[in-house]
This record gives C-alpha cells, sequence and structure tokens, in this order.
C-alpha cells in the first residue's frame, strides 16, 4: 500500500506530467523545425542551433518519462524530432570514399591563436610534424607574429601574408610554397580575412582564403555574422582550386553555413566522417561544438582530417591533407 506522501507524489505525477510531456514534445518540434527549415531569423536561434546535437541527445529524458507514464502520443513525438534530427546529422559521420585520388598532396592546418594568448610553439610544433604546407592563423596579434618567428616558423613556411591586430582582429597565412596577396579575394569584416594564391609545385596555383567570420556572441553581432557568411565566395567561381580555411563560427547546423556548402564546397571533416568532432568549447559551458572547418571546391580531395591541442587556445587546430589535381 502507498504511503500518503507517495500517493501524493504519484496523484501530482499524474496531474502534471502529461502537461510538461506537452509542451516538451512542443519544444522539440518547434526546434526540429527551426533546424530542417533554416529560420535563422535572429540572435537565439543561432546559438541554439550550433547545440544541435546536444538537444537531439537530450530527447532521451522525456522520452523515458513519457515511456515510463505510458503517454505514447508524446513519445511518438519526441521521438520523431529525435529520428529527424539524426537524420540531418549523419551526414557528418559518413564517410565519403577518398580511395584512388591521384594528385599532389596539400597539408592544411587552420589554428586559433585566442588574442596571441595561445602557445604559439606549439603550433610551430604542429605544423612541423605533420609537414603541413599552408597555415591559417585567426587571432593574430603582433606578439602572437613575433612568437611563430621566434618559435621557427619561417623555416618550414617562409611566404606569408599576415595582419596581425590587437585582439582578435588579426589573421595571417604562411606558406611552405610561393604565394601572392589576393586583395581581389580578401573579405571585408569585423576581422582581417586576408587572401593569396600559391603556386603550388605540380599542381598550379590554389587560391585560398584565411575565414574568420564575426562570432555571433550579442544580437548586435548577427547582422554581420550572417553578411559575412553570405559574403563568402562561391566554389568553382575561377579556373583555379580554391580553399577556404579558419574559424567560420558556424557549424553544419546553421542554415547560413550551409548555404556556403551548398554553393559547391565540401566541408574535409564532414567528407572523412568526423563532421561531428568538435573544435571550440565556451568557457562557461561544457559542450563542445564543430566552429573550424577547411572547405574545398570540386577539383580537390580531402583524404584525412585530425584536430590537435593547442595550448591557451579556446580552439582546437583543424589538419586537413588534401589532394589536388595535377598540372
Amino acid at each position: 500500500m502507498l504511503s500518503h506522501t507517495e500517493a501524493s507524489q504519484s496523484t501530482l505525477l499524474s496531474r502534471y506530467s502529461p502537461a510538461l510531456l506537452w509542451a516538451s514534445a512542443v519544444a522539440w518540434t518547434v526546434f526540429t523545425g527551426w533546424r530542417l527549415w533554416g529560420t535563422e531569423l535572429a540572435w537565439p536561434f543561432v546559438i541554439a542551433m550550433a547545440y544541435t546535437p546536444y538537444v537531439a541527445a537530450a530527447t532521451i529524458v522525456p522520452m523515458t518519462i513519457a515511456l515510463w507514464a505510458r503517454h505514447w502520443r508524446t513519445f511518438a513525438v519526441l521521438a520523431l524530432c529525435t529520428a529527424t534530427l539524426s537524420i540531418a546529422m549523419a551526414p557528418r559521420v559518413i564517410p565519403e570514399s577518398s580511395a584512388g585520388a591521384d594528385g599532389v598532396e596539400l597539408n592544411v592546418l587552420t589554428a586559433n591563436a585566442m588574442v596571441g594568448e595561445a602557445d604559439m610553439s606549439a603550433i610551430v610544433s604542429t605544423v612541423k610534424d605533420n609537414d603541413v604546407d599552408l597555415l591559417a592563423v585567426e587571432e593574430l596579434s603582433k606578439d602572437a607574429a613575433a612568437a611563430l618567428a621566434d618559435a621557427g616558423l619561417s623555416e618550414v613556411l617562409p611566404h606569408e601574408v599576415a595582419y596581425p591586430d590587437a585582439l582578435a582582429a588579426g589573421a595571417g597565412i604562411y606558406s611552405r610554397h610561393p604565394l601572392t596577396e589576393a586583395e581581389d579575394l580578401s573579405l571585408d569584416g569585423l576581422f582581417w580575412m586576408p587572401a593569396a594564391r600559391i603556386k603550388v609545385p605540380d599542381a598550379g596555383t590554389v587560391e585560398f582564403i584565411a575565414v574568420h567570420i564575426a562570432a555571433p556572441a550579442s544580437p548586435s553581432r548577427f547582422p554581420d555574422w550572417s553578411e559575412e557568411l553570405a559574403a563568402l565566395p562561391h566554389a568553382n567561381i575561377g579556373s583555379d582550386p580554391t580553399i577556404l580555411a579558419g574559424d567560420f563560427n558556424a557549424t553544419a547546423d546553421h542554415a547560413a553555413f550551409r548555404d556556403v556548402l551548398d554553393s559547391g564546397y565540401t566541408d574535409a571533416a564532414i567528407a572523412n566522417g568526423d563532421g561531428m568532432v568538435a573544435t571550440w568549447q565556451h568557457s562557461l559551458l561544457p559542450l563542445p561544438v564543430t566552429l573550424d572547418h577547411v572547405l574545398t571546391d570540386s577539383e580537390i580531395t580531402a583524404v584525412e582530417t585530425s584536430t590537435c591541442d593547442i595550448p591557451g587556445s579556446d580552439h582546437r587546430a583543424l589538419l586537413a591533407e588534401l589532394v589536388l589535381p595535377p598540372e
């Protein structure tokens, strides 16, 4: 026999569970609709979309309660939301075949220096250990640029286009192969986004942009974020292969980022089944997300990707092994 306290708790659960479950079902349905139709109309939607994998995983809580309460309708709605979000994210963990890719190898690394506070010698060590040919550094301060030089970066990547600046504004491109700055490809934004044309032996010229999209950290920054993503050049618009690499401050759950991919780019990590590997974590929220990307046009094959810890940075560096078409 139930005690008086247990009976009261059972009565409360039976009275309020349906309402709470339906509220949960509505909330997850609305979120799923946002994700599917890309309604990033304002700042809160952008932040929420970045955490889509966690929202999908969290449905286990109301689903378990619905199952326990035998509330089959809400269970079905929540299960449908979970399945829909999972299907939307599935391509990120299913690798495409790159077997037989023939051409010239080019190793690309993007690293965020966190307003110059990251360990620059660790970035240089990563470059040397992985035979990196092309490096993009975001949030490059003047002190950080000097630290890269002191750590011997020019010994392996002697060619550069760099714009060190205060706080998060600076950026730089460092290359093993000769390059020329491509001002016609560089992007205007809150941060420097320099571009270069690199002459790769046996592969010809490659166009490269070091990307650093404004973070949608506040409502006032949302327009910058949206406009800068929209301003990224479409793939295959020129005669030379194109690579975009850096901190996009967007995940594949953002419609604005998917629009960039739909213009003809391949995300190197997604192509290799690593699209859910996180590269950034907020200092106050232990839920890492994937903000750093290497994008290539259809002429380039992404063979492998990996991430590397950089002490002092809130981002993991992203390494992509690419194969360029031979001349």
